[in-house]
């Protein structure tokens, strides 16, 4: 149980990280950013999550995939 309380935690930081550096719904940056690409996948993969899984557990790990996707997804732009 310490274990799933843990991994909420890291989701919801990892979450909120995102959030706070991705930009607000509507903005709009240049056609064909990498990283826009990369957050606009991570959004939907994380909304998928939502969608997909009723047990918390099993979106709490769809979203960790999500992230660490994202994260990948962001360190090949450069």
């Amino acid at each position: 149980m310490l274990r799933f309380a843990s991994a909420i935690g890291l989701v919801t930081f990892a979450i909120a990280a995102y959030a706070s550096s991705a930009r607000p719904r509507g903005t709009a940056l240049p056609a064909g950013s990498c990283s826009m690409d990369c957050d606009r996948k991570a959004s939907d993969c994380i909304d998928g999550c939502e969608a997909k899984f009723q047990d918390p557990k099993a979106r709490v790990e769809c979203k960790l995939a999500c992230v660490t996707s994202r994260e990948k997804c962001e360190s090949n732009c450069r």
